[in-house]
Formats: structure tokens, sequence, C-alpha cells
């Protein structure tokens, strides 16, 4: 779902992430933009998590790549409710990489 750029999924046009390369021109206001966009996603599209966070972090190697962390409570069928935690790092080219 990160790795979709906004407007490439024939099932639905809001599906996804815009693309970096639409929001350099209102950076840092852009960093914002990203989150939002995130959260927003994870929120439409993912039905089992639920109090979604999303923060930008400081970039500690590339300077050139937004650097996010994402944590929200998972749902599981069993009514249970897991902390999760996973980073996304978007770099200057739109490549999207998750790590939890």
């Amino acid at each position: 779902m990160l790795n979709t750029r906004r407007g490439n999924a024939p099932v639905a046009q809001e599906y996804g992430i815009p693309d970096i390369v639409d929001l350099l021109h209102s950076f840092p206001e852009s960093i914002r933009i990203m989150e939002r966009a995130i959260r927003n996603t994870i929120e439409k599209y993912e039905p089992r998590l639920t109090n979604v966070r999303v923060r930008h972090l400081m970039p500690e190697d590339d300077v050139f790549m937004l650097h996010f962390e994402v944590t929200a409570v998972l749902s599981s069928p069993d009514s249970k409710k897991e902390s999760v935690w996973f980073e996304t790092k978007v770099a200057h080219s739109g490549e999207v990489t998750v790590r939890g």
C-alpha cells in the first residue's frame, strides 16, 4: 500500500500515497502532507489497524530521504489488540522501504 502511488491502482484512485516528486515544491510542509497521506491511507485501507500515528524522524544517513515512524493498534479476530510499530523511508526517487 505504501509502495503504490496514488492514482496507479485500478481498483481505487485514492489508494496509495502521493508521489514525492509532486511534493518537493512544498518542502518542508511536504513532510506534514506525507505524514497525513500515510496515516489516511492506512486508516482507510487497513481496517485492522486503529489509533494510527505517523511521525517524521530526522534522517540519520541520507538527508534526501523522508523517514517516518508508524505506530498503531492491531485488532485480531479473537478480539486481542496488539501495538505495532514499523518505519517507512521514502527516497528522493519515490521508492518506499517499510521495515517492522
